[in-house]
């Protein structure tokens, strides 16, 4: 059984993930308090440091935040994501993303 600190939240919000110079757009399937489950055809290597910019829905806001890649997810032998866990969110961008889950 598999214990988190933080409730998902399903959510396909647009995201652009940036690892070093790299910048692709992507998409989540999942969003908490503690991190981001993103769709990337690829494998990153665990404690890899991501910057994310995610967009809340249609809205022309958007959420920043520094996380590292914990774990990948593979099926029928391909990658189809990676999860991110936040490096300690603080103010405003903790409050922003605790309202947007709450509203929900």
């Amino acid at each position: 059984m598999e214990h988190r600190r933080d409730r998902r939240y399903a959510h396909r919000l647009r995201v652009e993930l940036r690892v070093g110079q790299e910048i692709v757009s992507v998409q989540s399937r999942n969003l908490s308090l503690g991190g981001v489950f993103i769709e990337l055809g690829r494998a990153l290597p665990i404690d890899t440091a991501v910057h994310l910019r995610i967009s809340f829905d249609d809205s022309a806001e958007a959420f920043d935040a520094s996380g590292h890649v914990r774990w990948c997810e593979t099926q029928a032998g391909r990658v189809v994501g990676v999860g991110v866990r936040f490096d300690g969110l603080q103010g405003r961008e903790a409050m922003r993303l605790r309202s947007f889950l709450e509203s929900q």
